[in-house]
Order: C-alpha cells, then sequence, then structure tokens
C-alpha cells in the first residue's frame, strides 16, 4: 500500500465554511463519527468552564490582587487645605473631596503627598506663616488618628509605617517663595519633617523662573542654585 495523504476539503455553502477530513479511509464513517463526538463534547466541556475561569478572575479581582502587593503612592494632594479652612476630620469618610483615612485605606494608597501650598501672591514672612499654619494642621490629624496615620520622614520610615497597616504621609512645600528667600527657613522646614519643595509654583519668585511665569533670571539666581545643593 502506498503512504496514506491527508487532504482538507472546504465546502462553502451561502457563506457557511465547514470542514471535512478524507484521510483515504484512515477515518471511516463511523470512526469520524465518534472522533467528531468526542470532539464536540471536549469542547463543550471547556465552553462550560469559561464563565467560572472569567469570573474567578475578574476586574476587580486583579485589581484587589495588585492593590494587596504592591506600594501605593499618591504623589501630591492638597487636602491640607480643607483641614485648615473646612476643619474637616479626615479620619471620617466624607461625602466630597478626594482624600481621606477610609479611601485612603480602601483604595490601596500607602503614601500619599501631603502638599502644604500657599498661593504666590502671599510673599515673605506671610508666605511662611501660612506655612505653618498647614503644618500645624496636618499636625492635628497626625496627633488625632495615631493608630491609622503616621508621619514619614524616610523610605525606612515609609516601610514600617506601611507594614503597620497604617498610612505614611510624607510632607511637601508647593513653592519656593514659602521659605522668604531664608535658607534658615528651610532647614526649619526640614526639621518638621517637610521632606521636598518644589522650586517654583505659576509665578517665578526671587530666585528661580517658573515655566508659567514671566523670565526674570534665565533659570535660577546664585540663591537659587545653594538652595537646589541643600
Amino acid at each position: 500500500m502506498g503512504r496514506k495523504r491527508w487532504r482538507w476539503s472546504q465546502l462553502i455553502s451561502w457563506g457557511q465554511a465547514t470542514w471535512r477530513l478524507n484521510s483515504h479511509g484512515f477515518f471511516g464513517q463511523q470512526h469520524f463519527r465518534r472522533y467528531m463526538r468526542s470532539t464536540l463534547a471536549c469542547i463543550a466541556v471547556f465552553v462550560g468552564l469559561c464563565p467560572s475561569i472569567t469570573s474567578s478572575q475578574d476586574a476587580n479581582d486583579r485589581a484587589h490582587h495588585i492593590q494587596n502587593n504592591v506600594l501605593g503612592i499618591d504623589g501630591h494632594n492638597d487636602t491640607v487645605q480643607r483641614v485648615v479652612y473646612e476643619n474637616v476630620d479626615l479620619g471620617n469618610r466624607l461625602s466630597d473631596g478626594m482624600i481621606d483615612i477610609p479611601r485612603l485605606h480602601a483604595g490601596g494608597v500607602h503614601v500619599p503627598f501631603f502638599a502644604l501650598w500657599v498661593p504666590t501672591y502671599y510673599k515673605g514672612s506671610e508666605a511662611v506663616r501660612r506655612t505653618l499654619d498647614l503644618r500645624d494642621a496636618m499636625q492635628r490629624v497626625l496627633d488625632k488618628h495615631p493608630d491609622q496615620i503616621e508621619l514619614a520622614t524616610s523610605a525606612r520610615d515609609i516601610e514600617r509605617i506601611v507594614g503597620q497597616s497604617k498610612i505614611a504621609a510624607v510632607l511637601t512645600v508647593e513653592g519656593g517663595h514659602q521659605i522668604a528667600n531664608d535658607l534658615a527657613v528651610l532647614r526649619m522646614y526640614r526639621r518638621m519633617g517637610i521632606l521636598s519643595m518644589t522650586l517654583t509654583h505659576f509665578r517665578s519668585n526671587d530666585w528661580a523662573d517658573s515655566s508659567t511665569g514671566k523670565p526674570e533670571h534665565n533659570g535660577l539666581t546664585d540663591l537659587g542654585n545653594k538652595l537646589c545643593m541643600r
């Protein structure tokens, strides 16, 4: 007998395609039907399992899995303003706004950066005073909810605080105008646990140009360079 050859022939009828296997007798009609029944049974079982597979790995489950296995960091929020001007309690789940402690936990945000922002039209000592008001407001939050949120001033702090299932709060200053051109103020901010400061906000200040302000220094002044070296 010669070597058996396999051939697929396509039958097309009104746009519907079916496939027939012609094996020159390798599959008899009975064998072919038995083969197809077994194949269709396997397909039916697989299709029947698909809904349970999909439902067990839906988007929410995957999101929660990621949330429980990564460090969630929010690089900026202005929520301290609400503590100062509206006297809100961040320990409660609020009906408005974007940040409160319960929603941080629920959303898997472990390390929020709280901006101590003062508008640029406040200058000199008034900008410093308002920054201190914001820092004091944040301290009230920390003191009121020590079992839920704690100030972080280093990467090691973050690891420890998050490991205790608490929020690791990082403090920032949003604009160089808030130091009143005084390096001593910057040093004091650091001692208060403030970790970073943007060089400018919407307007240029006495030692740095803002990307959205009128250029005055062609970048940084000598004082600006000294500040960046701190």
